[in-house]
């Protein structure tokens, strides 16, 4: 076997892992961080991130988050149909109805009131309906009215008056791409007066859908003529926590005193260059916020007023469907626009809009995707590299839940997945042209002394396969054919070398069955051990059920070659205990050659025990530590204290009998009278051990330990043993 193997071990080693794998690694990783990237600028892991995005809400959002102080006045369509109805009120209302709500919401003294409608034009009723607004608007002091942005037309001039009152104060290092206006048009004269009067003003309602038109981010700057307009969520934001204070742009994030708010750049819908938007956290669909109807509103009475929008930011919008604001956001496919600022108003009153994690946790994130799929695969056994890189996708994709869920950081998904995945597939790819080709070799060299468990687990790191050796407690086993030369002399010698081959592959089938490691076989004696190079807690007990089925199958061939009892016997010793275990051998500049072999003073007893059987007539023969391993699951005889050729100390012998519970009472009964004779051997009383064995012999005439003993007996009864003897038995003087 040792010419076997070594007639392949140059492939072996040049399997190992080597330059040119490292470089596999590296190509492969960069590979797929090119591919990625390709794939990340062509747009389609964006609409994948987008969709990544909208899951995470849905799973990781909490409504009970939502700030209570905010909360929505809604006109519906039924509230238009019963004004219609009932007061013959035809839409749009008079802009006086909505100063009435003013007054009428003056005990709550709400923080802030927004009306997410436009009234860029006069009055469709009169100046004075008009007026009647502005009045109200200026009781209120609070107001924020809506102006309509123009990113595409040169519609609405401002003056230098308009533009002092309605752009905010902001210093700039210009590292926003904010959304630039060519034109605003302006609440209708009266309402943008009174605005101006009250020292509140108009903010920038223009909807900026991403590429797939779902919402998910929200502009809080607008330029336009070299001033800033703010959004109501940024204007109201900073007037109820900074008041009056300017805003700074630094480095892609607008300071809002103490506030840093992130922006990032996002491919919005219809835009030829990126924007820099703000993130959104929504907590939820439709109504997360507290909604009260218009008509609803307008009849609490103080009280109630007090109770349900005391101290509240209101914010007035409309679901109907006929004024077309309803958007789309990652919850619902229509939700009121006023909803969207009610989000970025929580957002950025209470610091939890989504973060952006910085650009260079995401390259890192992409490149460990990219690169350790490779190394996993190339690096070790296909199942654990699988296990390791799904390991690994799992614990990315919990922990961008995780933050995502209790952080508001959202970690890009979509592009580390993938690159993942492309490194994974490419790494299998290689390994299973290039490396594979080396395996195959390998395999075929090895499997013919390791069963196949071994072999995956040697191919998985073939760095084991290299010169040197471990010490071990293993369990040895030898096994002869008994008078196979003289059976062999009159066979014509290819019959005989079938006939080995026969016998060979039938006991080594079941060797490898119960887990052994082939060593070497010498003609038609077989060498082998068990727990190594695979840890096998129950080695002993392996080793001695394999010799058992051993000389079963033995007998099967003997009936199949017609010898009946008489034929081809083999003898087998096993001994459990430690020893140097590796492959060994010698190098050369061809390679070398070796083998996974034994040495130590254990093998030389395990090959003692197997030649020991001639003598004591036996057909398996096994150590004290054996039996001691094994004794849970064996049946065995104790043959009395023996010492080998080589050692010093004495050790017990024991012939296997069978397993635990298969014991028959003919074997039992012989075992009783066996120790008995034994016994009286020990304490010198040959006489009456004579008769014991005789005893023994009447029960099992074929019974070798019986008869062995009995001889012995008999040459001590008439030459009595000087006074040092032990009863200790020579198996050098027995081979």
């Amino acid at each position: 076997m040792a010419t076997t193997t070594s007639a392949r071990s140059k492939h072996i080693q040049n399997a190992s892992p080597s330059i040119t794998r490292r470089y596999a690694v590296a190509a492969i990783g960069a590979l797929s961080l090119v591919c990625t990237f390709s794939l990340q600028e062509s747009g389609w892991l964006t609409r994948l991130e987008s969709a990544s995005v909208d899951v995470r809400f849905r799973w990781a959002s909490d409504a009970k988050r939502a700030d209570p102080a905010l909360a929505i006045i809604n006109i519906s369509q039924a509230d238009i149909e019963r004004a219609a109805r009932e007061l013959q009120l035809s839409w749009p209302w008079p802009r006086a109805v909505y100063g009435e709500l003013l007054d009428h919401l003056a005990p709550a003294k709400p923080r802030a009131v927004f009306f997410d409608m436009l009234y860029t034009e006069q009055s469709a009723y009169s100046a004075a309906d008009d007026r009647l607004f502005a009045d109200a608007i200026r009781r209120a002091g609070n107001v924020y009215l809506a102006a309509m942005f123009h990113l595409h037309d040169e519609i609405g001039t401002l003056s230098q008056q308009e533009k002092s009152i309605f752009a905010v104060d902001a210093t700039s290092d210009d590292s926003l791409a904010l959304p630039r206006a060519k034109g605003i048009t302006l609440p209708h004269g009266a309402l943008a007066r009174a605005l101006a009067e009250s020292s509140r003003g108009v903010v920038d309602v223009t909807f900026h859908p991403d590429g797939d038109k779902i919402g998910r981010h929200y502009p809080l700057l607008t330029e336009h003529a070299g001033r800033l307009y703010p959004s109501p969520g940024l204007r109201i934001a900073r007037d109820l926590i900074a008041g009056d204070s300017a805003l700074e742009v630094r480095e892609g994030r607008i300071l809002l005193g103490s506030r840093a708010i992130p922006t990032e750049r996002v491919r919005v819908r219809g835009a030829r260059n990126d924007r820099s938007l703000l993130a959104l956290r929504f907590h939820g669909g439709a109504r997360t916020y507290p909604v009260y109807g218009f008509a609803e509103t307008m009849n609490m009475d103080p009280d109630d007023l007090r109770r349900a929008l005391g101290d509240r930011i209101l914010l007035l919008g409309s679901d109907a469907g006929g004024l077309l604001d309803l958007r789309e956001n990652p919850f619902a496919t229509e939700m009121a626009g006023v909803e969207f600022h009610a989000a970025a108003i929580d957002n950025l009153m209470n610091s939890n809009f989504l973060r952006p994690p910085p650009d260079w946790t995401t390259l890192l994130f992409l490149a460990v995707g990219c690169f350790v799929p490779a190394f996993l695969v190339m690096s070790t056994r296909h199942l654990r590299a699988t296990l390791g890189v799904a390991a690994l996708l799992v614990g990315y994709g919990v922990s961008a839940f995780l933050l995502f869920r209790y952080r508001d950081i959202r970690l890009e998904l979509v592009a580390p997945l993938v690159g993942a995945a492309l490194s994974y597939t490419g790494a299998a790819v290689w390994h299973s042209v290039t490396a594979g080709r080396g395996q195959r070799e390998a395999r075929y060299a090895l499997e013919h002394f390791l069963p196949p468990a071994i072999v995956n687990s040697v191919l998985g790191d073939l760095s084991q396969l290299r010169l040197g050796g471990e010490r071990q407690e293993i369990s040895i086993f030898f096994s002869d054919l008994a008078g196979f030369t003289q059976f062999s002399e009159d066979r014509d010698p290819h019959a005989v070398v079938d006939l080995v081959n026969d016998y060979l592959t039938a006991m080594c089938r079941i060797l490898h069955e119960e887990g052994a490691t082939i060593d070497k076989y010498v003609g038609d004696a077989i060498v082998a051990f068990w727990n190594a190079p695979m840890p096998n807690p129950d080695h002993a007990l392996h080793a001695c059920r394999a010799a058992l089925r051993n000389q079963a199958a033995l007998a099967r061939f003997r009936e199949d070659l017609g010898q009946g009892e008489t034929g081809l016997s083999a003898r087998i010793g096993i001994h459990t205990g430690s020893a140097v275990v590796g492959f060994m051998g010698f190098r050369s500049s061809s390679g070398g050659r070796f083998n996974y072999t034994m040495i130590g003073d254990a093998v030389n007893l395990g090959s003692r025990l197997e030649a020991a059987n001639k003598s004591l007539g036996t057909g398996i023969l096994i150590s004290e530590s054996t039996a001691q391993h094994a004794s849970s699951g064996i049946e065995t005889r104790e043959l009395g204290c023996f010492r080998v050729q080589g050692r010093k100390e004495s050790t017990r012998v024991f012939e296997l009998l069978s397993l635990s519970g298969e014991l028959t009472p003919a074997q039992s009964e012989l075992r009783e009278r066996f120790q008995e004779g034994l016994a009286l051997y020990r304490i010198r009383r040959f006489g009456e051990a004579i008769a014991a064995f005789e005893g023994c012999l009447q029960m099992d005439p074929m019974d070798g330990p019986s008869r062995w003993y009995l001889e012995h007996c008999v040459e001590l009864h008439h030459a009595p043993p000087g006074p040092d003897w032990d009863a200790v038995n020579d198996l050098r003087k027995m081979e």
